[in-house]
């Protein structure tokens, strides 16, 4: 599948401007660019220095901002009462709310870990009779209620 020149170079500025760091414009070039050649469209030299000079641009911008203040990917924190306020949202007398709060919660002790609530089996959880209530199995027990103060 070919692009129009400066399509690769346009999507690329728009990363950088989002604030993505300069290894990682590189990975996602990489993989384009291979791409795009194995597709018989490789990249032309114009597209490749324009590439070449934002990802140098986010460079200097990133060593002049060592300690990541400008970093429009840095979350804020998400303390307990931030979980507590999320979690107390939700109308968790319906089995949708009650998935969405165990998800939360879940998640919150995890760490924010993503793929881990992902990869739990549901023959991993072991209930203990409280439709609220169940952990992984060898976990200790997470309960949905864990977030209230």
């Amino acid at each position: 599948m070919a692009t129009d020149p400066g399509t690769v170079p346009d999507y690329v500025a728009w990363l950088a401007d989002r604030g993505h760091l300069p290894e990682t414009l590189e990975t996602y070039v990489g993989s384009l660019a291979h791409w795009l050649a194995f597709s018989g469209h490789p990249l032309d030299e114009e597209d490749r220095s324009y590439i070449t000079a934002i990802v140098n641009h986010r460079t200097a911008e990133v060593a002049t901002d060592p300690d990541g203040i400008g970093d429009a990917l840095q979350a804020a924190e998400c303390i307990r009462e931030d979980l507590a306020a999320m979690v107390a949202t939700l109308d968790r007398t319906t089995v949708a709310g009650k998935r969405d709060a165990l998800a939360l919660t879940l998640d919150w002790y995890m760490g924010g870990r993503s793929c881990e609530p992902g990869a739990l089996n549901i023959r991993d959880v072991v209930e203990d009779g409280d439709t609220q209530r169940g952990h992984p199995r060898g976990c200790g027990y997470l309960h949905a209620d864990a977030a209230a103060p």
